[in-house]
């Protein structure tokens, strides 16, 4: 298992609190070999590219992923994922994470999947709440029906809880056809209330991060800790705690 993280710990409501040299520096502080790349943290200029991709090397660090802002509607929105997808081709990142919120993104979904095989990477819907792969069936279903040979899934097992469902095992082996990254963050319901929260790996009721592990088919997977932070959390302490979480999980097989 290679384990990557996010930049998400550091996102506020308007902003992130990090810069992306802060996000390299600290990734790799905190003993992580990979990281989920955000397009609003990407550079501007071909400089900018060049800079970071010197960074990423000193450091020994790999762009896993990053996501698109959407399934493009316009000429703006195709001009805006062309620019992230060749950025993040330029710094080696092998998937572009994008999400169909309905049925009537599943077209551009497959004009997307297009632009990214050309330019030899993977595109990655999410099993997540509130779009059109929420669910085992839902997700299933879609990956069925485009059937696309650039077309793959990030599994999410808080989101499978979210659905309802605690069949992980039986969930990952549905989706493993297409199974490309792991997505990894943890919660549990609201003792105050019917919504959920996100908490430390291990908490009470916390998302099973071991069944996940061991239910995964054997491979080499990219697992991205990737949760939100409370404001009362430190995104430092959370992120070394998924570290330690997942490294004891894998038996120590984590890099």
């Amino acid at each position: 298992m290679k384990l990557a993280l996010s930049s998400r710990p550091w996102e506020l409501p308007d902003r992130y609190s990090i810069n992306q040299m802060q996000h390299l520096e600290i990734t790799r502080e905190l003993g992580y070999d990979g990281i989920e790349l955000r397009y609003p943290l990407l550079p501007d200029s071909a400089a900018g590219i060049r800079e970071l991709a010197a960074a990423l090397a000193d450091l020994a660090l790999t762009v896993v992923f990053g996501p698109c802002a959407g399934v493009p509607t316009d000429a703006a929105g195709w001009d805006d994922a062309k620019r992230v997808i060749e950025k993040l081709h330029a710094l080696g990142a092998k998937w572009l994470k994008c999400l169909p919120i309905d049925a009537e993104q599943v077209d551009g979904m497959v004009q997307l999947a297009d632009l990214v095989q050309a330019s030899g990477m993977k595109l990655c819907t999410q099993l997540h709440a509130y779009t059109l792969t929420d669910t085992i069936d839902n997700t299933e279903r879609f990956l069925k029906e485009v059937d696309h040979p650039a077309i793959g899934v990030m599994f999410d097992p808080a989101h499978l809880q979210l659905a309802g469902d605690d069949d992980v095992a039986g969930g990952i082996s549905r989706l493993s056809p297409w199974l490309e990254l792991v997505n990894i963050q943890c919660l549990a319901p609201d003792p105050d209330g019917d919504d959920w929260v996100p908490v430390l790996p291990g908490a009470p009721g916390a998302t099973d991060l071991n069944g996940t592990l061991k239910a995964l088919p054997a491979g080499d997977w990219w697992l991205t800790v990737m949760p939100a932070c409370t404001p009362e959390q430190d995104p430092m302490a959370v992120a070394r705690s998924y570290r330690a979480a997942l490294t004891d999980a894998c038996g120590n097989n984590a890099t």
